[in-house]
């Protein structure tokens, strides 16, 4: 069944049995869909009708802050049930949303193992590793035999976020090794988990940012990425978990490269949408304005050269399209790459392929207008036409070299203040080179058409 069957059967329902019986067989992320798209009274059969491991499971599909809506008019102690069946990070999101009286109040029916579990990662900044960790993880201690380990997983397993992958340690749980339950299984007395654990293992700190956690998830294949502090293991990052937080980073960037403050949700207000936007549009139109005043500067040129108007929008479109594709270049590299020496690669990098699209596209810019001029009025001067391609050319090899330039080196200068490189949208910096751009055209007619002014 597809997502609208699924809500009409719900829709048609009258009981919890009757809800029960449609939502029974059907997975966690379908039932999470058609939670969202009913209406207040078929929310509530629904949340009747599951036990707290089943609605936890529904709402791992579902944003934190539409969580905390669907929660907060259910019974406190029913919630606090619900929130410890969910990961700590998880509940600690859904719980930042809600009112800070209504989280008392739930607090209160917390198991202390779950309510401790968020508080470790309620200290740590959103964004890090500490704040995105889950505190189930199976720690065994160094000296501990191959059959005691058994003895130990089959204690913890049901809590434990994974247990293909175990954490070896000592008393003070400073992290020794980790061991695969593969290896484990192979393994026969007399030996002991230090015996056969590996202690070439890839870690992160909780103070880490996501895109060190999901570099090393993706670079090292690691299932549990262990989070330590001093040493010390506080929690594991799931795969799952990673690419999650990596999507959510893709999104957040995404939005902000198109000029937006952050993601649009579906099913967000017109006004919640208009405050998001409005803010860089205002801005874009005030660099318009700019624009428009630098055209005005040069009318004594215009008036006289009324061609030259023809080719303005291919060197502002020219300029504006190489700066974008260097701004995406750039922010997808600083994501990837952090250490000086690739970030210096890049800019030279970037730079030869400026200047070698701009030779390019000067030379294609210089026949065309030649070509175009020509055909449509043979009558004209051929130096003077020779001269308008000329001024064409050389505005396009210089703007799209600074565009090259504006797009990659604004970013990693973002990036050294320790600001998010993706704040430098497309369409500001689009604008900024329409701004340089109708200077270096305009100018260089000013210089190479003087005679005819």
């Amino acid at each position: 069944m597809n997502i609208d069957e699924i809500i009409t059967l719900i829709n048609n329902a009258g009981t919890v049995d009757e809800i029960l019986n449609i939502i029974k067989d059907l997975h966690p992320r379908d039932i999470a869909l058609a939670l969202l798209e009913l209406n207040d009274d078929k929310q509530d059969l629904i949340i009747d009708s599951l036990k707290p491991d089943e609605l936890a499971d529904v709402l791992s599909f579902i944003d934190s802050d539409d969580s905390s809506e669907i929660l907060e008019d259910i019974a406190p102690e029913k919630v606090a049930s619900i929130l410890e069946e969910m990961e700590a990070d998880d509940a600690q999101d859904v719980l930042e949303e809600m009112d800070e009286t209504l989280v008392s109040k739930i607090k209160k029916h917390l198991d202390k193992e779950t309510l401790e579990d968020i508080e470790i990662v309620s200290k740590y900044e959103e964004g890090t590793a500490g704040a995105l960790m889950n505190p189930n993880f199976i720690k065994i201690l160094k000296d501990t035999s191959v059959k005691d380990a058994f003895k130990l997983i089959t204690k913890e397993a049901p809590d434990a976020e994974i247990i293909d992958t175990l954490f070896v340690v000592d008393e003070k749980d400073t992290l020794l090794g980790v061991l695969d339950l593969k290896k484990l299984i192979a393994a026969r007395m007399p030996l002991t988990v230090c015996d056969i654990m590996l202690e070439n293992y890839i870690a992160c700190e909780t103070s880490d940012g996501m895109d060190i956690v999901t570099k090393k998830v993706r670079d090292y294949d690691v299932k549990a990425l262990p989070v330590l502090e001093n040493g010390i293991i506080l929690g594991i990052i799931t795969m799952d978990d990673a690419f999650e937080a990596f999507t959510d980073e893709a999104e957040e960037d995404y939005a902000k490269l198109a000029g937006l403050t952050e993601d649009e949700e579906e099913n967000e207000s017109v006004f919640s949408s208009l405050k998001k936007r409005l803010p860089w549009l205002a801005i874009l139109l005030l660099l318009d304005v700019v624009v428009a005043l630098v055209i005005s500067s040069f009318d004594d040129v215009i008036s006289s050269l009324t061609i030259l108007t023809f080719f303005q929008t291919a060197v502002l479109g020219l300029s504006g399209n190489c700066g974008t594709q260097s701004l995406a270049v750039s922010v997808r590299r600083l994501s990837q790459e952090k250490e000086n020496n690739h970030l210096l690669k890049h800019l030279g990098k970037e730079l030869l392929q400026g200047f070698g699209l701009g030779i390019v596209l000067s030379l294609v810019g210089f026949l065309f207008v030649v070509s175009m001029l020509y055909i449509k009025d043979s009558s004209l001067n051929i130096h003077f036409i020779h001269q308008v391609g000329l001024v064409l050319g050389i505005a396009v090899l210089v703007s799209v070299f600074i565009s090259n330039l504006i797009g990659t080196i604004i970013p990693i200068i973002l990036y050294k203040l320790h600001v998010d490189p993706a704040v430098a949208s497309g369409p500001f910096i689009t604008t900024i080179n329409d701004i340089i751009s109708v200077l270096i055209y305009f100018g260089t007619a000013l210089l190479v058409l003087s005679n005819y002014l």
